[in-house]
């Protein structure tokens, strides 16, 4: 087994709670569209957005949400543009402004001190500018999302792929830790990466073949990997 050299990081359910972070975000960003653009209600919004989700085959939320905004702010007579503009600032805002679980930053700190590459390979619309400054600096040379990718999201290879080519690193050395099992421990996999699944429910290992390691939180996901690094390197 090869000594490990680099970490990549799913965000919602592995860094923090994606339901909690979800809800806080989206009732700021009706709130905003209630007491800014009135006439874009919560049901007209989600209207237009299952039109939207239900036209393409693409999962970059980010440009799903803008061109939804748009199509609302036609719709009811108020500027696109100023709509998309003013109502993404408060969404991604709060979208990008989780509760970490606990211990999270100075665990990736601690992986930086080792001189560990680390990544971000995520399908959320998470802004990294508005993320807590240790997150901004460890994952600075490798975020990847669907906007990076052309609209691709996990498990499609290309997302893998391209975190292995911003860490500058072969796919062996490259471990990635998430908590959905197809999109990220199949997707990781069928790229070549070592995968573990982070799963507080009660598995049966052998059901889930792709996955090297399933643990119940990313403290015990970081554990394995170095167990598995300084066996590589005994």
């Amino acid at each position: 087994m090869m000594a490990v050299r680099g970490i990549t990081f799913d965000l919602d359910d592995t860094l923090w709670s994606g339901k909690e972070t979800l809800t806080k975000a989206g009732h700021v960003f009706h709130a905003h569209l209630a007491a800014t653009y009135p006439r874009i209600t919560a049901d007209v919004f989600q209207r237009t957005w299952t039109q939207v989700m239900t036209s393409t085959s693409s999962r970059d939320f980010t440009v799903l949400r803008e061109t939804t905004l748009r199509q609302c702010a036609s719709q009811t007579n108020y500027d696109p543009d100023t709509v998309v503009e003013t109502a993404m600032e408060e969404f991604l805002a709060a979208r990008s402004s989780p509760d970490l679980f606990a211990g999270v930053e100075s665990l990736l700190a601690s992986l930086e001190a080792r001189q560990l590459k680390l990544g971000v390979i995520t399908n959320s619309n998470c802004d990294a500018t508005y993320l807590p400054p240790t997150l901004q600096r460890v994952f600075q040379s490798c975020w990847v999302a669907p906007s990076t990718a052309q609209g691709q999201s996990k498990p499609h290879r290309a997302l893998f792929d391209q975190a292995l080519t911003r860490l500058a690193l072969g796919a062996a050395a490259v471990v990635h830790i998430g908590d959905d099992y197809t999109c990220d421990v199949v997707g990781a996999k069928e790229a070549g990466l070592r995968a573990i699944w982070v799963t507080s429910a009660a598995v049966d290992a052998a059901a889930y073949p792709h996955a090297d390691a399933i643990v119940p939180d990313v403290d015990a996901a970081v554990r394995v990997v170095l167990d598995w690094d300084a066996s590589a390197r005994n």
